[in-house]
């Protein structure tokens, strides 16, 4: 299973080319969830929904690196506080769903 790696850094800085790696990493991740055969319905469709989850979470990453430039810092405060409220979305969607899945599966 592939584990992103959001924190890591080049050169101290997120540069757009780390974001947009973190950004592939959270895609595969999606899909290596889409792919496991599970029986249960309700864990599946919690499973789907985490999947959905770290979609959107990618798709925050890669927002981010085209508004990043390559010393690291986000054009514009507008900008910034745009891509920081969709990353907080698709983070709160990923918590809600791991736990659900974690309930789910006792």
């Amino acid at each position: 299973m592939v584990f992103a790696t959001e924190n890591e850094l080049a050169l101290g800085r997120q540069t757009p080319e780390v974001l947009i790696e973190n950004a592939s990493l959270y895609e595969e991740l999606a899909a290596e969830l889409t792919e496991l055969d599970l029986q249960n319905p309700s864990i599946r469709e919690t499973v789907e929904n985490l999947s959905a989850a770290y979609r959107d979470h990618a798709a925050s990453w890669q927002a981010t690196a085209e508004v990043t430039t390559d010393e690291g810092t986000i054009r514009g405060e507008d900008t910034y506080t745009q891509v920081q409220a969709q990353e907080m979305r698709s983070m709160n969607n990923i918590q809600l769903h791991t736990e659900r899945l974690m309930a789910a599966c006792r």
